[in-house]
């Protein structure tokens, strides 16, 4: 495998492309992101809601005290009705999680989606977990 040596003139984070087994540089156009917050409060099963303008969502963030062990999203076109989200197959999406945990999403499965609340178990205590956003 053949390395370009100019990689460490790219001041872009890059990429290393191997399909046909030699390595190539490229840069990559890192997207802009936004944290943005769900809360629960004391006994709720049900966060706030979590608009995220023209963003996707990426990720969480599970702080130390959250105690659920599953994450179902929900989501809305304005903010007030509010469905599960489904997969291809007509499964409703269930994301596994833990307390201390960060989770990474699939950024397909929230593209065209606006409004997100998460389900999960009655929190011991107010809680939030982080959502992470790219555009």
């Amino acid at each position: 495998m053949k390395i370009d040596k100019t990689a460490s003139l790219i001041s872009q984070p890059y990429a290393v492309d191997t399909a046909d087994g030699t390595a190539l540089v490229r840069a990559v156009k890192k997207l802009p992101q936004k944290i943005l917050a769900a809360n629960w409060a004391l006994n709720d099963t049900t966060s706030s809601v979590v608009d995220l303008e023209e963003f996707r969502a990426v990720g969480l963030s599970i702080p130390a005290g959250f105690t659920g062990t599953t994450i179902t999203p929900m989501a809305s076109i304005d903010g007030i009705n509010f469905k599960n989200i489904y997969d291809a197959t007509g499964g409703s999406k269930i994301i596994t999680c833990g307390a201390d945990r960060r989770v990474v999403l699939n950024p397909a499965d929230y593209y065209g989606i606006r409004y997100l609340k998460f389900v999960t178990v009655a929190q011991a205590a107010a809680t939030s977990i982080s959502v992470i956003a790219e555009a």
